[in-house]
């Protein structure tokens, strides 16, 4: 779940990975709580900080210009291509092939 700043009382967003063929979620096939993966080998650890700060960036740039939208329940699949890229790009000297972090 995303929140604003300050604000705890409800999420902003909250963003589901559901398994299904070609996707790791979770815990499936023995990997970490936090791992996803996509069918076209887009993978990230939902524990990083810049995973989760690509995210916050990504989502933001969804709402509406001057408008906070709590965006409810939002897949998370069709944004990892841009999470990784985004999260990769956050780290300098990361050839493009490797997994976002320090």
């Amino acid at each position: 779940m995303l929140y604003r700043d300050g604000r705890t009382d409800r999420p902003a967003a909250r963003l589901v990975f559901r398994g299904g063929p070609g996707r790791v979620a979770g815990s499936d096939a023995y990997s970490h709580s936090g791992l996803v993966i996509d069918e076209h080998g887009n993978a990230a650890n939902l524990h990083l900080p810049s995973v989760v700060r690509a995210f916050v960036d990504v989502v933001r740039a969804r709402e509406p210009a001057g408008g906070e939208v709590d965006c409810g329940e939002v897949d998370g699949w069709p944004l990892l291509p841009a999470i990784v890229r985004c999260a990769a790009e956050a780290t300098p000297g990361v050839p493009p092939c490797s997994p976002p972090g320090p």
